[in-house]
């Protein structure tokens, strides 16, 4: 298992973990409210691994996937995401296709 601390909110801390997630996720947890346990916040896409993750404006992540979008081909395409774990919301900010 592979977790790594991504941002804190304050008491809720994020990770990136492949803990029942070979394709990785996002996870946090809230330790003034242990309670809860480890809450998905970017699940896993079982399509897409995902590479990267950085905090941006307090409140939001950039997220990289990488997948392979043709077996025959072997392109690779990453997607850059904003993700926002207040609103639940995110969306594609940029695409790169290359040959392998």
């Amino acid at each position: 298992m592979f977790a790594r601390s991504v941002s804190n909110d304050g008491t809720k801390f994020y990770f990136k973990t492949n803990k029942d997630a070979p394709q990785y996720r996002v996870v946090s947890y809230d330790i003034a409210d242990p309670s809860k346990g480890f809450v998905d916040v970017i699940p896993e896409d079982k399509d897409a691994h995902l590479e990267d993750i950085k905090p941006i404006d307090q409140d939001k992540f950039v997220v990289v996937y990488k997948r392979n979008v043709s077996s025959s081909h072997k392109h690779l395409v990453s997607c850059l995401s904003i993700h926002s774990p207040r609103s639940k919301t995110s969306s594609i900010s940029t695409r790169r296709m290359a040959n392998s």
